[in-house]
């Protein structure tokens, strides 16, 4: 179970009560073991002998994690824009890394080519039922943990969709994205889904062409409501050092997307009719960091 924590800092910032879900303490170091590690459980007792995961990073740390507990041998494909420490965390866990592209949609069209009959497990990073399904139990911790009380409004970072999917529980849900990762927007302001050119943006956990089309689908027809906004690396950036200095935790600038919107709450809350929960920001944590990362991400920011 992943645990929440109240942010007096974020609360203070969002004028409003901030709980945090720290998906950041799960193993693995991110919210992707929730679904990925019911997807690979289940295929084991399926009889799926070997699995073929592609990642820009956190899925592959789950699906190596999940996959090492589970028996199952594994292999990850990376691209090669991934930190080398990153690839090495992978490996820790018995998986096989092979680079192959520079994004994550290149990694994938590699990994697929693995996948040579039934035996072989998929484990893609965030489009699958199982792996949503999985994604929701951090709904089931929250009912628990706020004793039945509604959120006013949940906050999640959104690469290819799989977290947004989990958390759909009809209360409002502000969707994050790094400006050159947002498909999702770009998909909500036209109407159609949209296809990204090139991921242009330090939050490579991000980095997808195209959100899951189920995802956009669910996202417009969403009960709840799905408001969907971007903001800048630098944003993304200073988040993260924020969060590193008030709450002690370090996380990648995807995550920071999420934390953005209520470290910059008088840019990004002030026009969300917020309801009269506590407003829950997903924390969904990320394996790519270090010291160092800062510096690599401040030079390499998309303004």
């Amino acid at each position: 179970m992943g645990g929440s924590a109240e942010s007096p800092k974020l609360s203070d910032l969002a004028k409003h009560e901030v709980l945090l879900k720290l998906d950041n303490l799960q193993p693995a170091g991110s919210f992707k073991i929730r679904g990925i590690g019911r997807l690979v459980q289940k295929a084991k007792l399926d009889g799926k002998k070997t699995a073929v995961a592609s990642s820009a990073g956190n899925a592959g740390m789950a699906a190596a994690y999940a996959c090492a507990k589970s028996g199952l041998p594994c292999s990850v494909f990376l691209p090669k824009s991934t930190p080398d420490f990153a690839a090495a965390n992978i490996s820790e866990h018995g998986a096989e890394v092979i680079y192959h592209g520079e994004i994550w949609d290149e990694a994938n069209e590699e990994a697929m080519k693995k996948l040579v009959d039934d035996s072989v497990l998929y484990i893609h990073p965030f489009n699958h039922p199982v792996i949503w399904e999985g994604h929701a139990s951090l709904v089931d911790e929250l009912v628990t943990q706020l004793k039945g009380k509604k959120p006013g409004l949940v906050i999640c970072a959104v690469g290819g969709g799989g977290l947004l999917m989990g958390v759909l529980i009809d209360v409002p849900v502000l969707a994050m994205e790094t400006n050159g990762t947002d498909s999702l927007n770009q998909s909500m302001k036209t109407g159609v889904l949209a296809t990204l050119p090139a991921i242009d943006s330090i939050a490579k956990s991000l980095g997808t062409k195209s959100v899951a089309a189920e995802v956009f689908e669910a996202a417009k027809s969403y009960p709840g409501g799905v408001i969907s906004k971007v903001c800048h690396d630098t944003e993304a950036i200073q988040s993260v050092k924020n969060f590193l200095a008030h709450h002690k935790f370090f996380v990648e600038p995807s995550c920071g997307a999420a934390l953005a919107a209520t470290y910059f709450a008088d840019k990004y809350l002030s026009d969300i009719q917020i309801g009269e929960g506590p407003i829950v920001n997903v924390v969904c944590g990320g394996s790519s960091v270090s010291y160092e990362m800062i510096s690599y991400w401040e030079e390499n920011a998309k303004s």
